[in-house]
């Protein structure tokens, strides 16, 4: 499954998730996402773009938790991925355990129900409750696992508008999509610098070809030292003299491990 089907696909089961498995109410929400007015695209350098209300606000903190926000606070939309200290296999257990992007969005989250996704042991959804500046929250979390990391889509609102903005948030939800990051989303962050390569041919037989570094020094190419005994070997080094890459050698004869046929 492609990343971007991928994503839709979780993206889904969040709508139905949301919708308490009405899925009707989850058509309808779907339905919303390709239809909103009045919306503004908005493409991040970060590596995502992702339409929204006019009014509402994108932020990137940390360079890795994506949120969208409503004015007032009146709704959000967070993405993220996170990183576990060791493989897991129980989504479940991560969202009891409450890694920290989750307690900074959602102060004082408990969760008042969740469960695995029929056929995805490494997905869940939970319904959490939360409190921001005494005024309790409400948000459906979708946790997603793989190996040592995993990603986190939430919608969340006040609870007493959550009905009424889950349209909204599912809709915003919906239009994410990843790119390709901007060079200059790095920050200030060191830059790798761009590399270019060149073609080597072997100078001696034309034997092969192969995509150097642009301005390292290379040598080899085919030592043939009897019609049956070629030893293919290249050298690049880089222009300051500190990476050297070797493949083959020429001083090495053919050689096979030992078996059974050649010791009979």
């Amino acid at each position: 499954m492609s990343t971007q089907r991928g994503v839709a696909f979780l993206l889904g089961l969040l709508v139905m998730a949301a919708c308490g498995g009405d899925t009707g109410s989850a058509d309808r929400s779907a339905g919303a996402a390709g239809r909103p007015d009045g919306w503004i695209d908005h493409q991040d350098p970060a590596g995502f773009r992702v339409r929204h209300p006019e009014d509402w606000k994108v932020e990137v903190q940390d360079r890795q938790v994506v949120t969208v926000r409503g004015p007032k606070a009146e709704g959000m939309v967070a993405v993220f991925p996170f990183f576990l200290s060791r493989p897991a296999e129980d989504p479940l257990q991560v969202l009891r355990e409450v890694p920290a992007p989750i307690a900074a969005l959602f102060p004082g989250a408990r969760i008042e129900r969740s469960g695995r996704l029929p056929g995805r042991a490494t997905d869940a959804v939970a319904s959490l409750a939360y409190g921001r500046e005494g005024s309790p929250g409400r948000a459906t979390v979708l946790v997603s696992l793989d190996g040592p990391s995993g990603m986190l889509y939430a919608i969340a609102a006040p609870a007493a508008r959550f009905e009424e903005l889950r349209p909204t948030l599912l809709s915003i939800l919906q239009t994410l999509r990843f790119v390709e990051p901007s060079p200059d989303a790095a920050g200030d962050r060191p830059r790798t610098p761009r590399v270019s390569y060149v073609a080597f041919q072997d100078p001696r037989e034309s034997a092969f070809t192969v995509e150097v570094p642009r301005d390292w020094t290379v040598s080899g190419g085919l030592f043939r030292l009897a019609p049956v005994d070629t030893r293919p070997a290249i050298e690049a080094v880089s222009p300051d003299g500190g990476i050297r890459v070797a493949l083959g050698d020429p001083e090495l004869p053919p050689f096979t491990l030992p078996n059974e046929m050649l010791a009979a």
